[in-house]
């Protein structure tokens, strides 16, 4: 089944480790229940499709609610029983969604949109194109998308009855009780949105909102909305997730065409546009043409380098001066005050899981400069060799 063994168990207080230990003792009930949905006889799952809600810090002192993110802790039959249809559904994604998203897709990766992206916004500065870069935020994607939409876009992907109808059973029948203090609250039960820490949610997401996407590019196609470039194939949109980036002209009439589409869309899904916290980025605009332009949007403007997939978006290759907080980050993980209790191959085993693989998500993306390398290494050779975040000269052996 791949699932890991050593989870937080739902409500039922059961992991993927006890089913394996004592498969021998619940096989036949775990069969009788997976007969039943295959079945389609759905009648009772409701007390098998629970789920605790936890909070999860985004940050450190956080206080508000917007700073946690909610994950549900669902009940072991359920888990599996999303789990073999999200098996079923992987292999069928790379063929269904459009290659602009690239989320939750075997073979396809995060890096891929962000270097569309860098890409497509350095060519229309290169070419002198007065264009807007536009970096969206859907409010609570996940837990606003309708169910409705959701089943009119698996019906217009050819999904066969029977698959929808599992799907139908594992959707309606869910329902949540929110931990406070450790305690659960009353059962929430669910009318719309795809529950965070189900195996399907992501995936029956993705091809939700590819729907986006592809109205952009259908746009284009027919002229509501002018290509980015008359004679070059330019993506005018990249997904990942519930990531949006749009490219469109500096024009009101294009400003007031893509939100007339975000409207449309948010209407049928539920994936409403919060313009507040979304950015405009404004590539060879004069003031008069983005200032009417934009306020169509109604979302702030910002300037390059601004922050795509948790990595720094340029026009140019990043300096040390705009990686510096990179470099910041893998120096505030250093444990100093328990470096003296760790011998060196415990340091060495730390420098390698830790302090070496947080620059990977970004050096990934592009080749750092030299002074971002040394600065990274100069860290990690100190904290190997003395625990400290430098290490003077003499004090660096190799056997």
């Amino acid at each position: 089944m791949r699932l890991p063994a050593h989870k937080a168990p739902g409500p039922d207080g059961f992991t993927t480790e006890f089913l394996r230990a004592c498969w021998s003792t619940v096989r036949q009930d775990f069969l009788d229940v997976f007969q039943q949905l295959f079945e389609l006889r759905g009648r009772g799952f409701a007390s098998l499709n629970q789920a605790m809600l936890s909070l999860l810090p985004k940050r450190a002192g956080a206080n508000a609610l917007n700073d946690f993110r909610p994950i549900s802790l669902i009940h072991l039959v359920a888990k599996i029983f999303a789990k073999v249809l999200s098996l079923r559904l992987a292999p069928k994604l790379d063929g269904l969604v459009s290659k602009s998203q690239n989320a939750f897709i075997t073979g396809r990766s995060l890096h891929d949109n962000f270097i569309l992206v860098k890409h497509s916004a350095r060519l229309l500065h290169q070419l002198g194109a007065p264009r807007i870069l536009l970096k969206l935020d859907l409010a609570r994607a996940f837990d606003s998308l309708s169910w409705p939409f959701l089943f009119e876009v698996l019906r217009g992907y050819g999904f066969g009855s029977r698959f929808l109808e599992w799907i139908a059973i594992l959707l309606s029948s869910a329902s949540t009780r929110v931990l406070m203090n450790g305690e659960p609250g009353p059962p929430i039960w669910h009318r719309r949105e795809l529950r965070q820490g189900d195996p399907l949610s992501p995936q029956l997401f993705v091809l939700a909102v590819d729907t986006l996407g592809r109205l952009i590019r259908r746009a284009i196609e027919v002229g509501v909305l002018a290509r980015l470039h008359p004679a070059r194939a330019i993506p005018a949109v990249s997904l990942y997730a519930d990531d949006v980036v749009l490219f469109c002209h500096c024009s009101a009439h294009d400003t007031r065409v893509v939100r007339e589409i975000l409207k449309l869309s948010g209407s049928a899904s539920g994936l409403m546009v919060n313009y507040t916290k979304s950015m405009a980025t404004l590539l060879h605009c004069d003031d008069d043409t983005a200032t009417t332009a934009i306020a169509n949007l109604g979302c702030p403007i910002t300037q390059l380098p601004l922050t795509y997939l948790g990595i720094p978006l340029t026009l140019r290759r990043p300096s040390a001066a705009q990686l510096q907080p990179l470099v910041d980050r893998i120096a505030d993980r250093l444990p100093t005050w328990k470096a003296g209790l760790m011998n060196k191959p415990g340091r060495l085993a730390l420098v390698k899981s830790i302090l070496g693989a947080i620059p990977v998500h970004q050096l990934l993306a592009y080749a750092p400069p030299r002074k971002t390398l040394r600065q990274i290494e100069k860290i990690e050779r100190g904290f190997l060799w003395v625990g400290r975040r430098a290490a003077n000269g003499g004090q660096c052996h190799v056997n």
